[in-house]
């Protein structure tokens, strides 16, 4: 596994990217830029940092980052949950006062 490193591109890249048969790269903090050139006309780039990983290593980065995610939507979906709660909670009250 390589040090993280920027890059920029013109289009937006993948996140996993395999590039041989035992050589990956993962990305993060994928960032549209939108810049100006010389004659004022806008254009778009894509700046992020990469690093090259091995099969094996693509296999265990590949599995935590998954488990990140899940985990990502699963305290979501409390945060969702104690909202709605704290909303009927409020509404309770309201009624109680009326």
């Amino acid at each position: 596994m390589t040090e993280w490193k920027k890059e920029n591109q013109s289009h937006k890249p993948p996140q996993w990217q395999q590039v041989s048969i035992d050589k990956y790269i993962q990305r993060k903090d994928i960032k549209k830029i939108v810049a100006k050139s010389e004659d004022g006309a806008e254009y778009i780039t894509y700046e992020c940092s990469s690093r090259f990983l091995t099969g094996q290593e693509y296999q265990e980065q590949k599995i935590l980052s998954d488990m990140q995610d899940k985990i990502d939507e699963q305290g979501m979906s409390i945060i969702e949950m104690q909202s709605n709660i704290e909303f009927l909670v409020c509404i309770k009250d309201l009624e109680e006062k009326i």
